[in-house]
């Protein structure tokens, strides 16, 4: 996890590694934590989901190439100064053939 700015707005990149020898697709659902409370604030998507080739990485970027990996705190109610950390839930993964 990168916490940096795009475009003037605070965003998190994430990074998922897979260590496998196939491919993945991996799911998960976001909760930001926030300073101010113990909340789990949730993101606007259900579900988000990448897919990763084996032996490989996927990372977010301000370019947004993986915009499932890039988080604007706007849409989960905080900013940078009250952002505390993130929870992934609900984490899995289907083998791609």
């Amino acid at each position: 996890m990168l916490m940096t700015t795009c475009n003037g707005s605070p965003r998190v990149m994430l990074m998922l590694v897979n260590k496998n020898n196939y491919t993945v697709k991996a799911c998960w659902k976001d909760f930001v934590l926030t300073k101010t409370d113990e909340q789990r604030h949730p993101g606007a998507n259900a579900q988000d989901s990448v897919i990763i080739g084996a032996n490989s990485q996927v990372r977010g970027d301000c370019a947004e190439n993986n915009p499932h990996l890039v988080l604007n705190l706007s849409d989960f109610g905080t900013d940078a100064d009250d952002f505390s950390g993130i929870i992934t839930t609900n984490f899995d993964y289907v083998i791609i053939h």
